[in-house]
């Protein structure tokens, strides 16, 4: 990026195909850039969602598994408040979300899950991993061994859990 600014300070004729093919490199490295990024957010999240999906019983995956976002995970935990899982994980310094931004603030599953069928106990109970870039395995795995605890403590109180 330094040689292509030097040779646009030039303002010569003779540097204009020097300076296309230097932004063309720069645009091809920063798209290689979005490409691995992306690349390394599914392996996360997909790593996220086995892990979460092994450990806890009665949990489903929202929407589409294979045309989705590389680092978005959406996860329903049935008969468990979406609310209540975001605070014990708050807890824990995980940050997630339940609902789109639209519907903040709203205690009722979201109408988007309903329509695609999600029953209202497992609705209730979605929650929404948005990854980067800058997430690590190792808080992948945190994650993975703190929500069983979450999750198994909630449904003890939950009106909706199925009781032996």
């Amino acid at each position: 990026k330094e040689v292509r600014d030097a040779l646009l300070d030039l303002d010569l004729p003779e540097t204009a195909p020097v300076v296309h093919l230097a932004d063309t490199l720069l645009q091809n490295y920063e798209l290689g850039q979005v490409i691995d990024s992306a690349a390394d957010s599914a392996g996360l999240r997909d790593r996220l969602q086995n892990g979460l999906l092994a450990a806890i019983p009665d949990c489903k995956i929202n929407g589409d598994q294979e045309h989705r976002l590389p680092n978005t995970l959406n996860i329903s935990f049935e008969a468990v408040e979406g609310e209540a899982l975001l605070l014990k994980l708050d807890e824990h310094r995980i940050c997630a979300s339940s609902g789109s931004a639209c519907t903040s603030g709203s205690l009722e599953p979201s109408h988007v899950l309903r329509a695609m069928g999600v029953p209202f106990t497992f609705a209730h109970g979605s929650v929404r991993f948005s990854l980067s870039r800058y997430n690590t395995q190792e808080e992948i795995d945190r994650v993975i061994e703190v929500m069983p605890g979450i999750v198994s403590e909630l449904r003890a109180i939950s009106p909706f859990a199925r009781r032996a």
